[in-house]
């Protein structure tokens, strides 16, 4: 079995609860996990916001969105949000699947 399926709440509770969708803002973004641990942004946040990706490790290796302010408001990547590095940047979270592109750190 599934990590989330021996444990008493299961996989929806912890998305709810411990990935924090508090659901401030209608529109949501995707992350996903790269293969070295990082994330990347798989669906891009709102025009005029920023998505940031929150890495969990142990025992879930999963990368949750938030939608979020921009870092820098008057740039290209804040008014038409994508998934590149420089989106992600403009959320301030995990972005370290990246590292192949850009150095992150």
């Amino acid at each position: 079995k599934q990590w989330y399926q021996r444990r008493r709440y299961g996989k929806q509770w912890y998305q709810r609860r411990v990935r924090g969708a508090c659901g401030a803002y209608s529109e949501t973004c995707k992350c996903g996990v790269h293969k070295n641990g990082g994330c990347l942004i798989n669906a891009a946040a709102p025009a005029n916001t920023a998505c940031k990706c929150l890495y969990h490790g142990f025992p879930y290796y999963d990368c949750s969105p938030e939608v979020t302010s921009c870092g820098v408001y008057f740039t290209e990547t804040c008014h038409n949000p994508d998934t590149t590095v420089d989106s992600c940047l403009q959320g301030g979270g995990n972005c370290a699947g990246y590292k192949e592109h850009v150095d992150v750190y």
